[in-house]
């Protein structure tokens, strides 16, 4: 499967320059941005061992073995449809985190046939030492724009518990339209993909909020650069912390590169990550 991952990861920055005026709290609390950027990324990663693990299964043939190191064993159950990705804890390759536990993917039929449902779950599974619960669905939507691959992508039940005890929650509904890669079917690098659609959750204090990626500025998720950079290439995307001004995140008009903008109220911050 070819998932991919939207990394909303800008705002685990610290805006030294925001002003107490610019923030109806006096300050800039960036737990609920930081909590949203771990959840997105830990499934993000899990995205890509789902597409590694059915791409070997599969074929057992791949143009990049990325993930070589992330399982200890894959079963393919006797009805065909569901694959069984164990951890024992050993460091993945490409993306550094130890993982434990199961993986379980149920597919309906071929990604690339409409109508086709890929539903992922965790089973007493931890990434880093951290406990992770959650259910991500994949839906083929088809060709909506009469070219491109669309896909229905849900999240739900997300759950992260950190090393102090604390939890966060969380729960996306997006979808991402495949425009260029599709006819490389073993090779994720050259996938290029257009995302849209919310997130929420409730950060570690307990305090709610909301991600939008408006439908007039797509994110622009082009896998070559995202593997150096872990941003997307293009895309605007709002969070609205509870009780806190909304910040929209802009990541320019197609460089490869670590640089956005940031507004926050009537402020704008320019930023390399």
């Amino acid at each position: 499967m070819k998932k991919i991952t939207l990394a909303i990861i800008a705002f685990s920055l610290c805006f030294t320059a925001c002003k107490k005026s610019d923030d109806p709290l006096g300050d800039v609390d960036l737990t609920s941005s930081k909590d949203n950027n771990e959840m997105d990324k830990v499934f993000s990663g899990l995205n890509n061992i789902v597409q590694d693990a059915i791409e070997t299964e599969g074929s057992g043939s791949r143009i990049n073995k990325a993930f070589d190191k992330c399982w200890s064993s894959i079963e393919l159950s006797a009805t065909k449809d569901t694959l069984t990705v164990s951890f024992d804890g050993s460091i993945c390759l490409k993306d550094g985190q130890k993982r434990t536990g199961k993986l379980i993917i149920a597919f309906t039929g071929p990604y690339k046939t409409k109508g086709t449902v890929i539903t992922s779950t965790l089973e007493n599974f931890t990434i880093d030492g951290k406990p992770l619960e959650g259910k991500k669905v994949v839906e083929n939507l088809g060709r909506v724009d009469g070219t491109n691959l669309s896909y229905k992508v849900i999240i739900s039940d997300a759950k992260l518990t950190y090393d102090d005890g604390s939890i966060s929650t969380w729960k996306s509904d997006r979808t991402r339209t495949w425009t260029k890669g599709e006819s490389t079917p073993l090779n994720i690098w050259d996938d290029i993909y257009e995302i849209e659609g919310t997130a929420s959750g409730t950060n570690r204090n307990n305090l709610t909020y909301t991600m939008e990626t408006p439908v007039t500025t797509p994110i622009v998720l082009d896998m070559e650069c995202w593997a150096t950079t872990r941003l997307p290439k293009s895309g605007v995307i709002s969070i609205r912390p509870n009780r806190l001004l909304e910040r929209s995140v802009n990541y320019g008009n197609g460089d490869c590169d670590r640089s956005i903008s940031i507004s926050i109220g009537n402020q704008s911050y320019n930023i390399t990550i």
